[in-house]
Protein backbone atom coordinates (compact mmCIF):
# COMPACT_ATOMS: atom_id res chain seq x y z
CA UNK A 1 0.00 0.00 0.00
CA UNK A 2 1.46 3.40 -0.73
CA UNK A 3 0.57 6.38 1.87
CA UNK A 4 1.37 9.86 1.55
CA UNK A 5 1.73 11.63 4.28
CA UNK A 6 1.36 15.45 4.47
CA UNK A 7 2.87 17.10 7.83
CA UNK A 8 4.27 20.25 8.85
CA UNK A 9 8.07 21.21 9.62
CA UNK A 10 7.98 21.62 13.34
CA UNK A 11 8.12 19.68 16.37
CA UNK A 12 4.74 18.20 16.58
CA UNK A 13 4.94 17.34 12.74
CA UNK A 14 8.24 15.37 13.84
CA UNK A 15 7.46 13.68 16.65
CA UNK A 16 4.36 12.28 14.69
CA UNK A 17 6.18 11.31 12.10
CA UNK A 18 9.10 9.78 14.00
CA UNK A 19 6.10 6.90 15.57
CA UNK A 20 4.21 6.34 12.16
CA UNK A 21 6.84 6.45 9.76
CA UNK A 22 8.95 3.45 11.46
CA UNK A 23 5.44 1.30 11.99
CA UNK A 24 4.38 1.75 8.50
CA UNK A 25 7.35 1.22 6.47
CA UNK A 26 7.15 -2.31 7.19
CA UNK A 27 4.80 -3.65 4.74
CA UNK A 28 3.99 0.16 2.75
CA UNK A 29 5.65 2.66 0.36
CA UNK A 30 5.49 6.02 2.17
CA UNK A 31 6.43 9.50 0.77
CA UNK A 32 5.97 12.60 3.03
CA UNK A 33 5.07 16.59 2.01
CA UNK A 34 6.03 18.90 4.87
CA UNK A 35 4.38 22.63 4.73
CA UNK A 36 5.82 25.42 6.47
CA UNK A 37 3.35 27.98 6.44
CA UNK A 38 3.40 30.49 9.12
CA UNK A 39 -0.16 32.32 9.59
CA UNK A 40 -1.49 35.24 11.10
CA UNK A 41 -1.14 35.72 14.67
CA UNK A 42 1.78 32.93 14.77
CA UNK A 43 4.16 36.09 15.66
CA UNK A 44 3.81 39.59 16.69
CA UNK A 45 3.43 38.90 20.59
CA UNK A 46 5.46 37.29 23.59
CA UNK A 47 3.36 33.90 24.10
CA UNK A 48 3.31 32.70 20.24
CA UNK A 49 7.06 33.79 19.54
CA UNK A 50 7.64 31.80 22.48
CA UNK A 51 5.95 28.94 21.13
CA UNK A 52 7.25 29.15 17.83
CA UNK A 53 10.62 29.32 18.73
CA UNK A 54 10.96 26.41 20.57
CA UNK A 55 8.73 24.30 18.35
CA UNK A 56 9.72 25.39 15.21
CA UNK A 57 12.07 27.87 14.48
CA UNK A 58 14.98 26.53 17.31
CA UNK A 59 14.47 22.54 15.51
CA UNK A 60 14.99 24.24 11.92
CA UNK A 61 17.45 27.35 12.21
CA UNK A 62 19.52 25.79 14.86
CA UNK A 63 18.86 22.31 16.23
CA UNK A 64 18.05 19.68 13.10
CA UNK A 65 21.02 21.69 10.78
CA UNK A 66 23.60 20.56 13.80
CA UNK A 67 22.35 17.25 14.43
CA UNK A 68 22.31 16.57 10.35
CA UNK A 69 26.24 18.12 9.59
CA UNK A 70 29.03 16.55 10.19
CA UNK A 71 30.18 15.20 12.12
CA UNK A 72 26.91 13.25 13.29
CA UNK A 73 26.34 12.51 16.78
CA UNK A 74 26.50 8.78 17.35
CA UNK A 75 24.89 7.53 19.05
CA UNK A 76 22.05 9.76 18.13
CA UNK A 77 19.03 10.87 20.02
CA UNK A 78 15.56 8.69 20.57
CA UNK A 79 14.21 10.85 17.81
CA UNK A 80 15.50 11.98 14.43
CA UNK A 81 15.30 15.03 12.32
CA UNK A 82 13.50 15.12 9.13
CA UNK A 83 16.26 14.09 7.34
CA UNK A 84 17.59 11.05 9.53
CA UNK A 85 14.15 9.87 9.52
CA UNK A 86 14.21 9.78 5.23
CA UNK A 87 17.54 8.64 5.38
CA UNK A 88 16.83 5.70 7.74
CA UNK A 89 13.57 4.75 6.60
CA UNK A 90 14.02 5.12 2.80
CA UNK A 91 11.36 7.32 2.44
CA UNK A 92 11.47 10.76 0.65
CA UNK A 93 10.86 14.24 2.52
CA UNK A 94 9.80 16.91 0.52
CA UNK A 95 9.74 20.69 1.64
CA UNK A 96 6.60 22.38 0.17
CA UNK A 97 7.26 25.76 2.28
CA UNK A 98 4.70 27.88 2.88
CA UNK A 99 3.56 29.95 -0.33
CA UNK A 100 -0.17 28.10 -0.86
CA UNK A 101 0.00 28.00 -4.79
CA UNK A 102 3.34 26.51 -5.36
CA UNK A 103 2.51 23.79 -2.52
CA UNK A 104 -0.94 23.01 -4.18
CA UNK A 105 1.17 22.61 -7.46
CA UNK A 106 3.40 20.51 -6.06
CA UNK A 107 1.12 18.49 -4.02
CA UNK A 108 -0.46 17.69 -7.19
CA UNK A 109 2.76 16.74 -9.23
CA UNK A 110 3.78 14.37 -6.16
CA UNK A 111 0.89 13.05 -6.00
CA UNK A 112 0.81 11.77 -9.67
CA UNK A 113 3.90 10.38 -9.40
CA UNK A 114 3.61 8.26 -6.40
CA UNK A 115 -0.05 7.37 -6.84
CA UNK A 116 -0.93 6.89 -3.32
CA UNK A 117 -3.77 4.39 -2.06
CA UNK A 118 -4.11 6.57 0.98
CA UNK A 119 -3.48 9.84 2.07
CA UNK A 120 -3.19 11.18 5.49
CA UNK A 121 -2.73 14.39 6.66
CA UNK A 122 -1.53 15.15 10.11
CA UNK A 123 -0.61 18.76 11.27
CA UNK A 124 -0.34 19.69 7.43
CA UNK A 125 -0.71 23.69 6.60
CA UNK A 126 -2.68 23.54 3.31
CA UNK A 127 -6.02 22.19 1.87
CA UNK A 128 -5.21 19.37 -0.30
CA UNK A 129 -6.64 19.90 -3.73
CA UNK A 130 -9.81 17.45 -4.15
CA UNK A 131 -8.85 16.34 -7.35
CA UNK A 132 -5.64 14.68 -5.49
CA UNK A 133 -7.58 13.33 -2.60
CA UNK A 134 -10.88 11.97 -4.49
CA UNK A 135 -8.21 10.17 -6.62
CA UNK A 136 -6.70 7.91 -3.65
CA UNK A 137 -8.68 4.18 -3.62
CA UNK A 138 -8.44 3.49 -0.11
CA UNK A 139 -9.48 7.23 1.08
CA UNK A 140 -7.76 10.27 2.51
CA UNK A 141 -7.62 11.38 5.97
CA UNK A 142 -6.80 14.07 8.50
CA UNK A 143 -5.79 13.89 11.99
CA UNK A 144 -7.09 16.90 13.89
CA UNK A 145 -6.36 18.14 17.10
CA UNK A 146 -9.39 18.69 18.55
CA UNK A 147 -12.74 16.67 18.61
CA UNK A 148 -14.48 16.88 15.57
CA UNK A 149 -17.50 18.61 15.31
CA UNK A 150 -17.30 20.69 18.77
CA UNK A 151 -13.30 21.99 17.85
CA UNK A 152 -12.63 23.29 14.41
CA UNK A 153 -10.19 25.09 13.06
CA UNK A 154 -6.09 25.63 13.61
CA UNK A 155 -5.35 25.80 17.08
CA UNK A 156 -8.31 23.64 18.91
CA UNK A 157 -6.23 22.14 21.77
CA UNK A 158 -5.15 25.62 23.08
CA UNK A 159 -9.10 26.36 22.98
CA UNK A 160 -9.93 23.23 24.77
CA UNK A 161 -7.59 24.17 27.26
CA UNK A 162 -8.75 27.58 27.48
CA UNK A 163 -12.67 26.14 27.94
CA UNK A 164 -11.25 23.95 31.11
CA UNK A 165 -12.04 20.67 29.39
CA UNK A 166 -11.15 17.72 31.07
CA UNK A 167 -10.07 15.79 28.44
CA UNK A 168 -8.77 16.72 24.71
CA UNK A 169 -9.55 15.15 21.36
CA UNK A 170 -7.58 13.58 18.10
CA UNK A 171 -10.10 13.18 15.57
CA UNK A 172 -9.65 11.24 12.67
CA UNK A 173 -11.69 12.09 9.59
CA UNK A 174 -11.87 11.70 5.96
CA UNK A 175 -10.87 14.56 3.84
CA UNK A 176 -13.79 16.97 2.67
CA UNK A 177 -12.98 19.94 0.27
CA UNK A 178 -14.66 22.19 3.56
CA UNK A 179 -12.05 21.75 6.39
CA UNK A 180 -12.80 19.44 9.27
CA UNK A 181 -16.25 18.71 8.07
CA UNK A 182 -15.59 14.82 7.11
CA UNK A 183 -16.83 11.83 7.96
CA UNK A 184 -15.72 11.22 11.40
CA UNK A 185 -13.65 7.90 11.37
CA UNK A 186 -12.64 7.59 15.23
CA UNK A 187 -11.05 9.88 18.36
CA UNK A 188 -8.62 9.94 20.79
CA UNK A 189 -8.44 11.21 23.85
CA UNK A 190 -6.44 12.30 26.48
CA UNK A 191 -6.25 13.88 29.46
CA UNK A 192 -5.11 17.39 29.81
CA UNK A 193 -2.72 18.60 32.49
CA UNK A 194 -3.23 21.73 33.18
CA UNK A 195 0.19 21.62 35.02
CA UNK A 196 2.42 21.37 32.11
CA UNK A 197 2.85 23.69 29.06
CA UNK A 198 0.36 23.91 26.02
CA UNK A 199 3.03 22.46 23.81
CA UNK A 200 3.15 19.01 25.80
CA UNK A 201 -0.73 18.92 25.82
CA UNK A 202 -0.83 19.17 22.29
CA UNK A 203 2.25 16.51 21.47
CA UNK A 204 0.28 14.18 23.85
CA UNK A 205 -2.79 14.77 21.97
CA UNK A 206 -0.96 14.20 18.36
CA UNK A 207 0.45 11.14 19.26
CA UNK A 208 -2.59 9.44 20.76
CA UNK A 209 -3.38 10.35 16.96
CA UNK A 210 -1.24 8.55 15.38
CA UNK A 211 -1.47 5.43 17.61
CA UNK A 212 -4.94 5.58 16.32
CA UNK A 213 -4.37 5.71 12.76
CA UNK A 214 -1.91 2.57 12.72
CA UNK A 215 -4.39 1.02 14.70
CA UNK A 216 -6.96 1.90 12.00
CA UNK A 217 -4.65 0.87 9.24
CA UNK A 218 -4.45 -2.76 9.80
CA UNK A 219 -7.75 -2.68 8.01
CA UNK A 220 -7.09 -0.42 5.05
CA UNK A 221 -5.75 -2.38 3.07
CA UNK A 222 -8.95 -4.17 2.83
CA UNK A 223 -10.86 -0.46 1.80
CA UNK A 224 -11.85 3.06 2.82
CA UNK A 225 -12.20 2.99 6.66
CA UNK A 226 -15.85 3.80 7.67
CA UNK A 227 -16.88 6.80 9.66
CA UNK A 228 -20.18 8.59 10.53
CA UNK A 229 -20.74 11.93 9.09
CA UNK A 230 -21.51 15.44 11.21
CA UNK A 231 -24.18 16.31 12.01
CA UNK A 232 -25.15 19.19 9.35
CA UNK A 233 -24.83 22.54 11.10
CA UNK A 234 -23.35 21.13 14.40
CA UNK A 235 -19.65 22.38 16.37
CA UNK A 236 -17.52 25.57 16.50
CA UNK A 237 -14.83 26.90 14.31
CA UNK A 238 -12.40 28.05 16.62
CA UNK A 239 -9.46 30.95 14.58
CA UNK A 240 -5.79 31.00 15.84
CA UNK A 241 -5.86 32.96 19.24
CA UNK A 242 -4.66 36.71 19.24
CA UNK A 243 -3.00 38.62 21.93
CA UNK A 244 -6.03 39.15 23.93
CA UNK A 245 -6.68 35.40 23.73
CA UNK A 246 -3.44 34.57 25.25
CA UNK A 247 -3.58 36.70 27.79
CA UNK A 248 -6.88 35.39 29.34
CA UNK A 249 -5.26 31.63 28.35
CA UNK A 250 -2.33 33.14 30.97
CA UNK A 251 -4.73 34.47 33.50
CA UNK A 252 -6.24 31.03 33.64
CA UNK A 253 -2.60 30.27 34.58
CA UNK A 254 -1.79 28.28 31.50
CA UNK A 255 1.82 28.44 29.69
CA UNK A 256 1.51 27.92 26.08
CA UNK A 257 5.21 26.75 25.87
CA UNK A 258 8.83 27.16 28.19
CA UNK A 259 11.95 26.71 28.13
CA UNK A 260 11.94 23.86 30.70
CA UNK A 261 9.34 21.86 29.44
CA UNK A 262 10.41 22.22 25.90
CA UNK A 263 13.61 21.77 26.54
CA UNK A 264 12.64 18.19 28.02
CA UNK A 265 11.16 17.27 24.80
CA UNK A 266 14.33 18.69 23.17
CA UNK A 267 16.62 16.86 24.74
CA UNK A 268 15.50 13.63 22.96
CA UNK A 269 16.95 14.23 20.10
CA UNK A 270 20.17 14.26 21.69
CA UNK A 271 22.36 11.54 22.62
CA UNK A 272 22.03 10.28 25.95
CA UNK A 273 23.22 12.64 28.97
CA UNK A 274 23.33 15.66 26.91
CA UNK A 275 22.02 18.96 27.73
CA UNK A 276 20.66 21.17 25.30
CA UNK A 277 22.85 24.30 26.74
CA UNK A 278 25.81 21.55 25.74
CA UNK A 279 24.63 20.77 22.20
CA UNK A 280 23.32 24.14 21.47
CA UNK A 281 24.54 27.27 23.36
CA UNK A 282 21.99 30.04 24.36
CA UNK A 283 19.12 28.27 22.97
CA UNK A 284 16.52 29.96 25.27
CA UNK A 285 14.82 33.09 24.80
CA UNK A 286 16.73 36.01 25.97
CA UNK A 287 13.76 36.62 28.44
CA UNK A 288 14.28 33.81 29.70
Amino acid sequence: MRILLLSKADLFGNCILNRLLPALRLDNELAVCLSDRIFRNERGFPDTDRFMHYTRDLLLDRLFPALDGAPRREPGGELLSFAALGEKHGVPMTPLGGDNKRARGATRNIAAEFRPDAILCCRHDFIVPSDVFAAAPLGAYNLHSGAVPHYRGPFCSFWSMMNRDRSLGCSLHTLKEKVDTGDIVDTAWVRADYSSPLVSNLLNTYLAGAEMFLAHSKRLRRGPLAGLPQPPGAGNYYPQPDAGDCRKFARQGGIMADAEGCGRILERYLPRGVRMEEALPGWKLEEE
